[in-house]
């Protein structure tokens, strides 16, 4: 083994020992050496033997004999021994780095860099207890240093902890109020708390020194100005300091943020190509002159450059921008994986929207041409039944863009004219990747799946891209399903393997990938360790991925670990500058629906009011629907109201908020205000199956049954693969003593679906009441081989076996519904009534103590098992 084993001398605790090592000494040999002088070790490569001359005055050769030897021991300098743990951690050797830092700073107690790379490294090991103990004694130590202050600040943001940080943040900048690390955090933590003004009133305060004048300061500031609505004041600021600073990176960071600016709040294109020449020639005048920096610079004008030609230069429009984004990203590039150094900033995505050259790029249109198609895109938007006359089909990206707005009308003819734009775009631009790609997309919503798989091949072929890569994989995978064909599900298998290669930090195709084994593989135990990977590799977008790992644990019942897995991404998306922390209310609504399914309703709506704060409107009105059903469980009907609306009011087409509110009221005995609030949820949402079934059950409760069966035929009309509005209709028919209706209607549901288990109940229930035992026999055995592991249906088949005096088998059926879910309370109710009609007193002792395990005296639970995962859609159903 070639290597050289460096390790403090066990007498001379500040003294370095270097061991010449032969080439078949076993790691495990030095393993135990290290161990038997009880010190901390490392290896460093030949490789590195001039290094280490340089840093130690000796030569480190290669030796022959089997024999450690002793060649050098001399004074271990301080900023040696912090070199070597920073070398420690690049080559992932933690614990020997954790050793380093530890003995370094018990030889030199205030050396407040190592406390900082200590209390980081903890930190990055989300060790928050040693970390947090680490920057403590720092302080102690090295009291009102600024660089333990600042570590310790972040530190506090990560784990969650607000007012800690603002007050270390606060702390530094009394100190050094020049300090622009301390004054970034600082007006980050206030922005993300919903006071812009005061945050753009520090980063404004930090330029006005000229150590304040880093780029993710002058960047941020530009951000937030843009934001509140300031571009003039952020153009100005640009301008001020773009070209005056000194450092290459910063340079490059703000002038890109400056051509962003103009390109997409000014429409000056030819202005922003100015600034990122102006920035190339600065670079080139730096000695040595930054490669890196240079890199981006001149993909971003090569992008600007390319639109001019395809847009002509009398017509620049910022819609490109948001088009480049708006084709599912097929083209762009990962800000945080390509880019060669970190930027701490509010918005600054212009790296993230820039595109490397098409392979085929589309033909140059005419300036007048353009124009032209615009018009006619926009009077096709107005009018959505036809395509506009005489199109000239001059952009890929609008046609593409055209199609989308298509889908999103989400009509019976949006899928065919989104199908037709596609196929014109297709025979203008053949070797679009763009176009190849959505056009798949179309075509696998159309079923026509051979078409759809040669798009994406043939797309992929032009210009891959994880995104492609993804579609084709899932495409796949259903066409596996339908046909169990081996090879299709391992093709899926390699098309993902191949995107993580292109970008091992995509948070979406984690969690395709984990679903691909736990759905097609039915391997969790793999998904698990895929959502694992996805949350060590600090995903651009974190918060998918710790989102689908704690619903992969929620479905297999670990309830209490997908809380901490939730809690963690909360933590983590904290940190977040980016849209991370937006996306992270999804993580507070999940989290804030599992606790309120536990009962633990105060903890749910501290969860769902701090997800409000950092929500958009969408996932505002989710977390408003979750306060709402929390506020209506507390009995506080008024508060639950004002939440409902809000729930409305962020998004009119929200169909759950619709439902729940009416049936709040119907179950206040609120009638008239219910079905006023169903039809209007019926009238944004005609095709919500769970809306017409609520209305239905509220009219068939309330005697109106010939209005009730309109309701729930309506409603399959509308919903035609909604089986639960089918299964609703049928019990309405078997209670109007429609037998052979029902009977028909049951059959098309089974038909549609052989997975729900309400229509095998309701079938069973229709077959006993007509007497025909043998048939019931017939439902229950295709039951419970078509639906696996329901609590409810194992329930309604052991009550069956009651009443027919079966109760052996009733005993069988509840048993499995406790294994499938043991906190189904109604289970134990229908269990211990067959315990004592058989005198089985044992039995009901049993029952007793197993419900004692998962049920308080007041009968909310202890600890939650698959009821904590029910959705809002389970539960408005029931």
């Amino acid at each position: 083994m070639n290597s050289i084993k460096v390790e403090l001398d066990p007498q001379f605790n500040q003294l370095l020992t270097i061991v010449h090592v032969s080439c078949d000494t076993s790691e495990e040999q030095l393993k135990q050496y290290a161990s038997s002088h009880k010190i901390p070790w490392a290896f460093v490569p030949f490789e590195d033997r001039s290094r280490l001359k340089k840093m130690f005055g000796c030569w480190a050769g290669r030796d022959n004999e089997e024999a450690d030897i002793l060649t050098s021991r001399q004074s271990y300098t301080l900023r040696s021994r912090y070199s070597l743990g920073n070398r420690q951690i690049k080559h992932q050797q933690y614990s020997s780095a954790i050793a380093t830092f530890s003995s370094l700073l018990h030889d030199h107690p205030t050396d407040s860099h190592t406390y900082v790379a200590l209390g980081a490294l903890h930190q990055r090991l989300s060790n928050d207890s040693l970390s947090i103990e680490t920057y403590q004694t720092g302080l102690v130590n090295c009291p009102d240093n600024v660089f333990i202050l600042t570590g310790y600040a972040l530190n506090a943001g990560r784990i969650g902890d607000n007012a800690l940080s603002k007050t270390l943040f606060q702390r530094v900048l009394t100190l050094d109020p020049t300090n622009p690390y301390a004054a970034h955090g600082l007006a980050m933590l206030i922005y993300r708390g919903g006071d812009i003004s005061e945050a753009i009133d520090i980063l404004s305060e930090t330029i006005k020194f000229k150590k304040g004048r880093t780029g993710a300061v002058i960047c941020s500031l530009g951000e937030l100005l843009t934001v509140h609505g300031k571009v003039e004041e952020s153009r100005a600021v640009y301008e001020r300091f773009g070209r005056n600073l000194s450092l290459a990176k910063d340079r490059t960071e703000v002038m890109l943020g400056w051509a962003q600016l103009e390109e997409k709040h000014f429409n000056s294109d030819q202005r922003a190509t100015t600034i990122l020449q102006d920035a190339i020639t600065l670079n080139a005048q730096s000695s040595p002159p930054p490669p890196s920096e240079d890199e981006w610079l001149k993909l971003a004008l090569k992008k600007l450059v390319e639109k001019g030609k395809e847009k002509g230069k009398k017509n620049s429009s910022s819609s490109s921008s948001s088009n480049s984004t708006s084709i599912s990203n097929s083209n762009s590039l990962s800000f945080s994986q390509h880019k060669p150094f970190n930027v701490n900033l509010v918005g600054n995505a212009y790296l993230s929207s820039l595109s490397p050259p098409s392979p085929s790029p589309s033909p140059s249109p005419t300036p007048s041409s353009t124009s032209s198609f615009r018009a006619n895109l926009h009077a096709a938007l107005n009018n959505p039944t036809t395509l506009p006359p005489k199109l000239v089909p001059t952009d890929a990206a609008l046609l593409i863009l055209w199609a989308e707005e298509k889908l999103k009308q989400n009509t019976p003819s949006s899928l065919p004219k989104a199908r037709e734009i596609l196929l014109l775009a297709h025979s203008n631009f053949p070797k679009d990747a763009s176009v190849l790609h959505f056009h798949g997309i179309i075509e696998e919503k159309s079923r026509n799946f051979v078409e759809a798989r040669r798009l994406f091949e043939r797309s992929l072929e032009i210009h891959p891209t994880v995104e492609t890569h993804m579609c084709l994989a899932r495409l796949l995978t259903r066409i596996s399903s339908s046909s169990s064909s081996p090879r299709a599900i391992k093709s899926a298998e390699r098309h993902y393997e191949l995107a993580m290669i292109l970008n091992n930090r995509h948070g979406a195709l984690y969690n395709s990938f984990a679903s691909f084994y736990e759905v097609s593989k039915g391997n969790v135990t793999k998904a698990r360790e895929i959502y694992t990977k996805g949350v060590r590799m600090n995903c651009t977008d974190s918060t998918s991925v710790y989102h689908g790992y704690a619903k992969l644990e929620l479905k297999g019942g670990n309830v209490e670990l997908a809380k901490q897995i939730l809690k963690a991404g909360l933590r983590v998306s904290k940190t977040s500058l980016s849209s991370n922390y937006a996306k992270s209310s999804r993580l507070s609504h999940t989290l804030g629906m599992v606790l309120f399914n536990e009962n633990n309703l105060q903890t749910a709506k501290e969860v769902f009011t701090d997800g409000m704060q950092r929500s958009h409107r969408k996932s505002r009105s989710r977390l408003a629907l979750g306060l709402a059903l929390v506020e209506a469980r507390l009995g506080n009907d008024d508060e639950a109201r004002k939440m409902f609306n809000l729930a409305i009011v962020a998004d009119e087409k929200h169909p759950h908020a619709w439902q729940a509110w009416g049936v709040m009221e119907q179950q206040r005995g609120n009638f008239i205000v219910a079905k006023k609030l169903f039809e209007k949820g019926l009238k944004t949402n005609p095709q919500h199956g769970a809306l017409w079934q609520a209305y239905g059950n509220m009219e068939s409760r309330r005697g109106n049954l010939e209005r009730a069966r309109r309701l729930l035929k309506a409603g399959f009309q509308k919903c035609s693969n909604d089986v639960h509005v089918l299964q609703a209709w049928a019990s309405l028919e078997l209670k109007m003593g429609n037998v052979d209706d029902s009977k028909a209607l049951l059959s098309t549901a089974i038909s549609l679906d052989k997975s729900v288990p309400s229509v095998w109940s309701t079938l069973l229930k229709f077959e006993e009441q007509n007497g025909n035992n043998e048939s019931c026999e017939t439902v229950i055995a295709q039951g419970l081989i078509n639906v696996k592991g329901d609590a409810r249906l194992l329930l309604n088949v052991g009550n069956y076996y009651v009443r027919r005096g079966r109760f052996g088998d009733a005993r069988r059926c509840f048993e499995m519904a406790l294994e499938c879910d043991p906190t189904f309370a109604p289970v134990y109710h229908s269990f211990a009534e067959c315990e004592a009609r058989l005198g089985n007193i044992a039995g009901i002792s049993r029952l007793n103590k197993l419900a004692a395990m998962h049920f308080r005296r007041d009968g909310s639970l202890k600890s939650p098992y698959k009821a904590a995962g029910r959705t809002l859609t389970e539960e408005g159903r029931g």
